[in-house]
């Protein structure tokens, strides 16, 4: 929030800050989100437009999630009946 606002200084930024200002920005971030994860959003969903429209024909449409920097999403792990457990966990097929 400081460097949005022009200040380098973090520390010094919070400590002329007032706890209501300190609150009335949190509570402006909810309504109005900025900072580096919403612009990587944004740049993301403009990814996922232009990749979209020059994609094949039938193809899988793609999705901001795709294009976001680092992420990967979470697999759920494959649900095992005690058998297959057993099987796997004593190495045998």
């Amino acid at each position: 929030m400081a460097l949005k606002l022009g200040q380098c200084d973090a520390d010094q930024f919070l400590r002329k800050l007032s706890a209501s200002q300190l609150l009335e920005w949190f509570r402006f971030a909810e309504l109005e989100p900025f900072g580096a994860r919403v612009e990587q959003l944004q740049t993301a969903g403009l990814r996922a437009q232009v990749a979209n429209y020059l994609r094949k024909k039938g193809s899988e449409p793609l999705t901001a999630q795709d294009f976001v920097l680092g992420y990967k999403p979470q697999v759920q792990p494959k649900q095992m009946s005690v058998e297959e457990l057993y099987r796997r966990f004593t190495g045998q097929s």
